[in-house]
């Protein structure tokens, strides 16, 4: 039986009582971003959205992106890699169980020294896939779709060699096969910096303190700015 998505209070600086909202709402308001499924392009979309709505509300702090995925369509993924790499805060990345295809993309365009993997994490790099076969295409549309998947498959190349410090011909050689690795694996090759039994929780907790209390701050400071214009 289906236990539905926990609600969690949640007290921002300033009110006296907290508010219960999703689990899901109260991590995002604390910077903290989960990505545990298929990328398909709500999923997408969403992480996105959240993302620059984080980084106008606060430039300087740090966002938590968790990752236990599958994998999805490259450029799909390629879209979240974007956005990380051009908005201000940030970006941990931290990957709890699984990185696969698209998500162990995601999960090297963290901030570096800032990637983390768990002891038992797992992360695998392939190439970028097309369904050529599954369609009835003319030779021209077969080779420009050849083309566009050789495009994608030259810049995810040069992003991995870029992000770990490998050699093109070393990444360009793994992505020829469906490439497993251990979390220590990841490590050595430069996916993430760190394997860690644990997140330091309360450092995290500490940062995102600080960030509230910085906001309400602000937010105390427009109220009053504000009072002084309506009183002009």
């Amino acid at each position: 039986m289906p236990i539905g998505i926990p609600r969690v209070a949640l007290r921002l600086p300033g009110n006296q009582n907290p508010g219960w909202i999703d689990l899901y709402n109260g991590l995002s308001r604390l910077r903290v971003i989960f990505l545990c499924e298929e990328l398909v392009e709500s999923l997408v979309n969403y992480i996105m959205g959240l993302i620059v709505f984080l980084s106008i509300e606060n430039a300087q702090a740090e966002i938590f992106l968790f990752i236990n995925s599958p994998g999805g369509l490259l450029i799909l993924g390629a879209g979240i890699y974007n956005m990380m790499d051009n908005v201000p805060p940030e970006i941990n990345t931290i990957c709890m169980g699984i990185a696969a295809s698209t998500a162990s993309y995601i999960l090297v365009g963290g901030q570096k020294t800032k990637r983390l993997a768990f002891p038992h994490a797992r992360v695998m790099l392939h190439q970028p896939m097309g369904d050529l076969f599954a369609r009835d295409l003319q030779a021209v549309d077969f080779y420009t779709d050849v083309e566009e998947i050789l495009e994608l498959r030259e810049q995810i190349t040069h992003t991995y060699a870029n992000q770990t410090g490998q050699p093109y011909w070393v990444i360009s050689d793994m992505l020829e096969r469906d490439d497993f690795m251990s979390a220590t694996e990841a490590k050595t090759l430069g996916i993430v910096d760190t394997v860690a039994d644990k997140v330091d929780f309360q450092k995290i907790q500490e940062k995102i303190k600080q960030y509230l209390e910085e906001n309400f701050k602000k937010e105390e400071k427009r109220k009053i700015n504000g009072v002084k214009v309506n009183g002009f």
